[in-house]
């Protein structure tokens, strides 16, 4: 039996090689380049939550305000009971009972808005990490 290998069956193992080498370079430079497209939209997707994160973190604020205020007013009322109307005293706990709920709501909302930035940032350096591993295998 013949154990030495044909210059031409030398060839065809090079080329098939080569072709495999050339075919592996290509997916990692197509897997770079979504992973840039992965990062270019998630930058946006980013900003857009980070603005969003923006206003909400403002409107808390600004119901907290709000909430506070009208715990005052029925800490008033309750120490002058007899000086305001009981229709009085019922719209002021309905308010403040109103503002409450709002916060509760918007501070839930803030929570999930955190939580999806935790999860942007983490996809955004994961595809960091995927494109800067495919560009330095394209590179060699």
């Amino acid at each position: 039996m013949d154990t030495f290998v044909s210059l031409k069956q030398l060839d065809q193992i090079l080329d098939t090689t080569v072709g495999a080498i050339e075919e592996g370079k290509n997916e990692i430079f197509d897997l770079s380049e979504k992973a840039q497209k992965d990062i270019m939209s998630i930058d946006t997707e980013y900003t857009l939550l980070q603005a969003r994160l923006k206003n909400l973190i403002q409107e808390v604020d600004d119901i907290e305000a709000l909430e506070k205020n009208s715990r005052k007013k029925l800490a008033e009322l309750s120490k002058k009971f007899g000086s305001y109307s009981e229709e009085q005293v019922r719209e002021a706990y309905e308010q403040a009972q109103e503002l409450r709920v709002r916060l509760t709501l918007k501070k839930q909302e803030e929570k999930e808005l955190f939580m999806m930035r935790s999860a942007l940032e983490q996809r955004l350096h994961d595809a960091k990490d995927v494109r800067v591993k495919a560009e330095k295998l394209t590179s060699k």
